[in-house]
């Protein structure tokens, strides 16, 4: 089996039948955490993910948390103006700027100090490339 697992839910899937694809993971592919992809994620599914047993990261949290809702993973967009500001102040425009990603709504019950602080870590070493999303 390959890592990560995922499943490619095609784009013209009825939106009711999302919970069986999060069933092959969870039950087929043993699979203990989920991320929930943006375009996919609507209430009724997070909803019943979460009663599933399984931990749950997401780029936006719903107004009611959903079960194992772990953390919601999204770019921190004022680190990214503070990171490109010496340069933009310095006259020099046009540039990318990689905007790191920020923890929120994180839940101390699952994720304790010590493991967000290796989950940063990790963040950290992704960003600075010294951690490859795929292989060399």
């Amino acid at each position: 089996m390959e890592y990560p697992t995922f499943l490619a839910i095609p784009t013209s899937e009825d939106v009711s039948l999302h919970g069986g694809y999060a069933n092959v993971l969870i039950n087929d592919r043993d699979v203990d955490s989920i991320y929930i992809y943006p375009s996919i994620a609507t209430d009724d599914l997070l909803t019943y993910v979460g009663t599933q047993g399984v931990f749950i990261i997401g780029t936006s949290m719903p107004a009611t948390r959903p079960g194992g809702w772990v953390m919601t993973v999204s770019p921190d967009t004022v680190k990214a103006i503070e990171i490109a500001w010496p340069q933009l102040i310095a006259g020099q425009g046009g540039q990318n700027v990689q905007s790191p990603l920020g923890l929120a709504d994180v839940d101390p019950g699952i994720l304790t100090d010590g493991k967000l602080a290796q989950v940063q870590f990790v963040l950290d070493e992704l960003l600075a490339g010294r951690i490859l999303t795929s292989n060399p």
